[in-house]
């Protein structure tokens, strides 16, 4: 490239800000959120869409293993999610620990209800939680691929 396209091409470049600070909180970038659930349309009367396991299962990845930093649903930790069919449908989640011993058992186990009536209070009815070890839990078999990947599973 000739000296001139180079000298044209820094030209046209705006010059760098010498110190850009923020100095409200109107203008601090936004971190990204997710998009609320759309109510459905018209003809419904504007109620949000029926809940589906996708959905609770998604709330459930917000809850982690504090032992392994991931989350339940990856970890395979959830066996099993069931909407009852009321328009505020009760819910009933399976689940088991990475051991029976578990000290953080009883911890993750009260965030699943959380994190379901956080993300969605006024569409759900009771929450219960139902603790197996059978199939005990196998990392091999029922955590994904990517967490297999980060415990050494091959």
């Amino acid at each position: 490239m000739s000296e001139h396209a180079l000298r044209t091409l820094s030209d046209q470049a705006p010059a760098p800000a010498a110190a850009e600070t923020v100095t409200s909180a109107a203008e601090a970038p936004k971190a990204e959120v997710a998009a609320p659930r759309q109510p459905a349309p018209a003809e419904s009367g504007n109620k949000l869409p029926p809940l589906t396991e996708d959905d609770i299962r998604e709330s459930l990845s917000k809850v982690v293993d504090p032992e392994l930093h991931m989350n339940i649903i990856e970890l395979g930790l959830v066996y099993r999610v069931d909407l009852s069919a009321d328009p505020k449908p009760d819910i009933e989640v399976e689940m088991t620990l990475t051991s029976p011993g578990c000290p953080y058992g009883p911890m993750i186990m009260g965030q699943v209800p959380t994190v379901i009536k956080r993300d969605y209070p006024e569409e759900v009815g009771e929450i219960n939680v139902s603790l197996t070890f059978s199939p005990p839990w196998d990392p091999a078999t029922m955590a994904s691929e990517d967490v297999q990947f980060e415990l050494g599973i091959f």
